[in-house]
């Protein structure tokens, strides 16, 4: 008879959660990733509203509007007019100022188209204003990056709107340093193959 106390102790000390020890489950928290911004580009906080030139070819002009976030492109080509020699450096006494005829004027031809779809001056310098060879943006968000777009025409008479990439690397004295997605073959269907496959520097010149 004493041992059914005994037995009833002992059952009840096995179910003392008391006794049970406790485990308790590791939880891992998974890392957040990390994002890398691209920094700004030293002298690059300043605006760049103006006018640019290619510094390998002075007839590319490059408009920029800059409101403080957003760098706004616009690429034309303009034919560089040569003025002819200058005179007003000549002294007085160093005899007759030479007199330059005035040219006659041209005549009007028929079939000039001047500015054609794709954006390229097909005409002459004076058969008007060549329109926008290529257009984009540049955001300060992430360092200063963006894309640009251009028509581009292919030898079968399509006209393709092709997108590419540009970035400023450098914003110094030597002037503003960029780099573009180099675009090496647009095939029929307007895609290109090989975007981003190499980027090529470029450097401007405030105007």
């Amino acid at each position: 008879m004493r041992a059914i106390p005994l037995l009833g102790l002992l059952l009840v000390s096995c179910l003392n959660p008391a006794s049970i020890p406790e485990t308790r489950e590791k939880i891992v928290t998974p890392a957040a990733p990390v994002i890398v911004v691209p920094a700004l580009p030293a002298g690059c906080d300043q605006s760049l509203t103006g006018q640019w030139l290619h510094s390998g070819d002075a007839h590319f002009v490059y408009s920029l509007s800059d409101d403080g976030g957003t760098v706004t492109l616009l690429v034309t080509r303009e034919d560089l007019v040569d003025a002819g020699p200058d005179f007003a450096h000549f002294r007085r006494d160093a005899g007759p100022v030479p007199v330059v005829p005035t040219p006659a004027p041209k005549k009007n031809r028929k079939g000039d188209a001047g500015v054609t779809d794709a954006g390229l001056d097909a005409g002459s310098a004076d058969a008007g204003l060549p329109g926008p060879l290529a257009e984009g943006e540049l955001l300060r968000g992430m360092g200063l990056t963006g894309t640009m777009h251009s028509a581009i025409t292919l030898p079968s008479g399509r006209v393709c709107d092709v997108q590419f990439g540009i970035r400023v690397t450098s914003c110094g004295d030597a002037g503003l340093a960029i780099e573009t997605q180099s675009i090496q073959l647009v095939n029929a269907s307007c895609e290109v193959p090989d975007a981003g496959s190499a980027w090529t520097p470029q450097l401007l010149k405030r105007r």
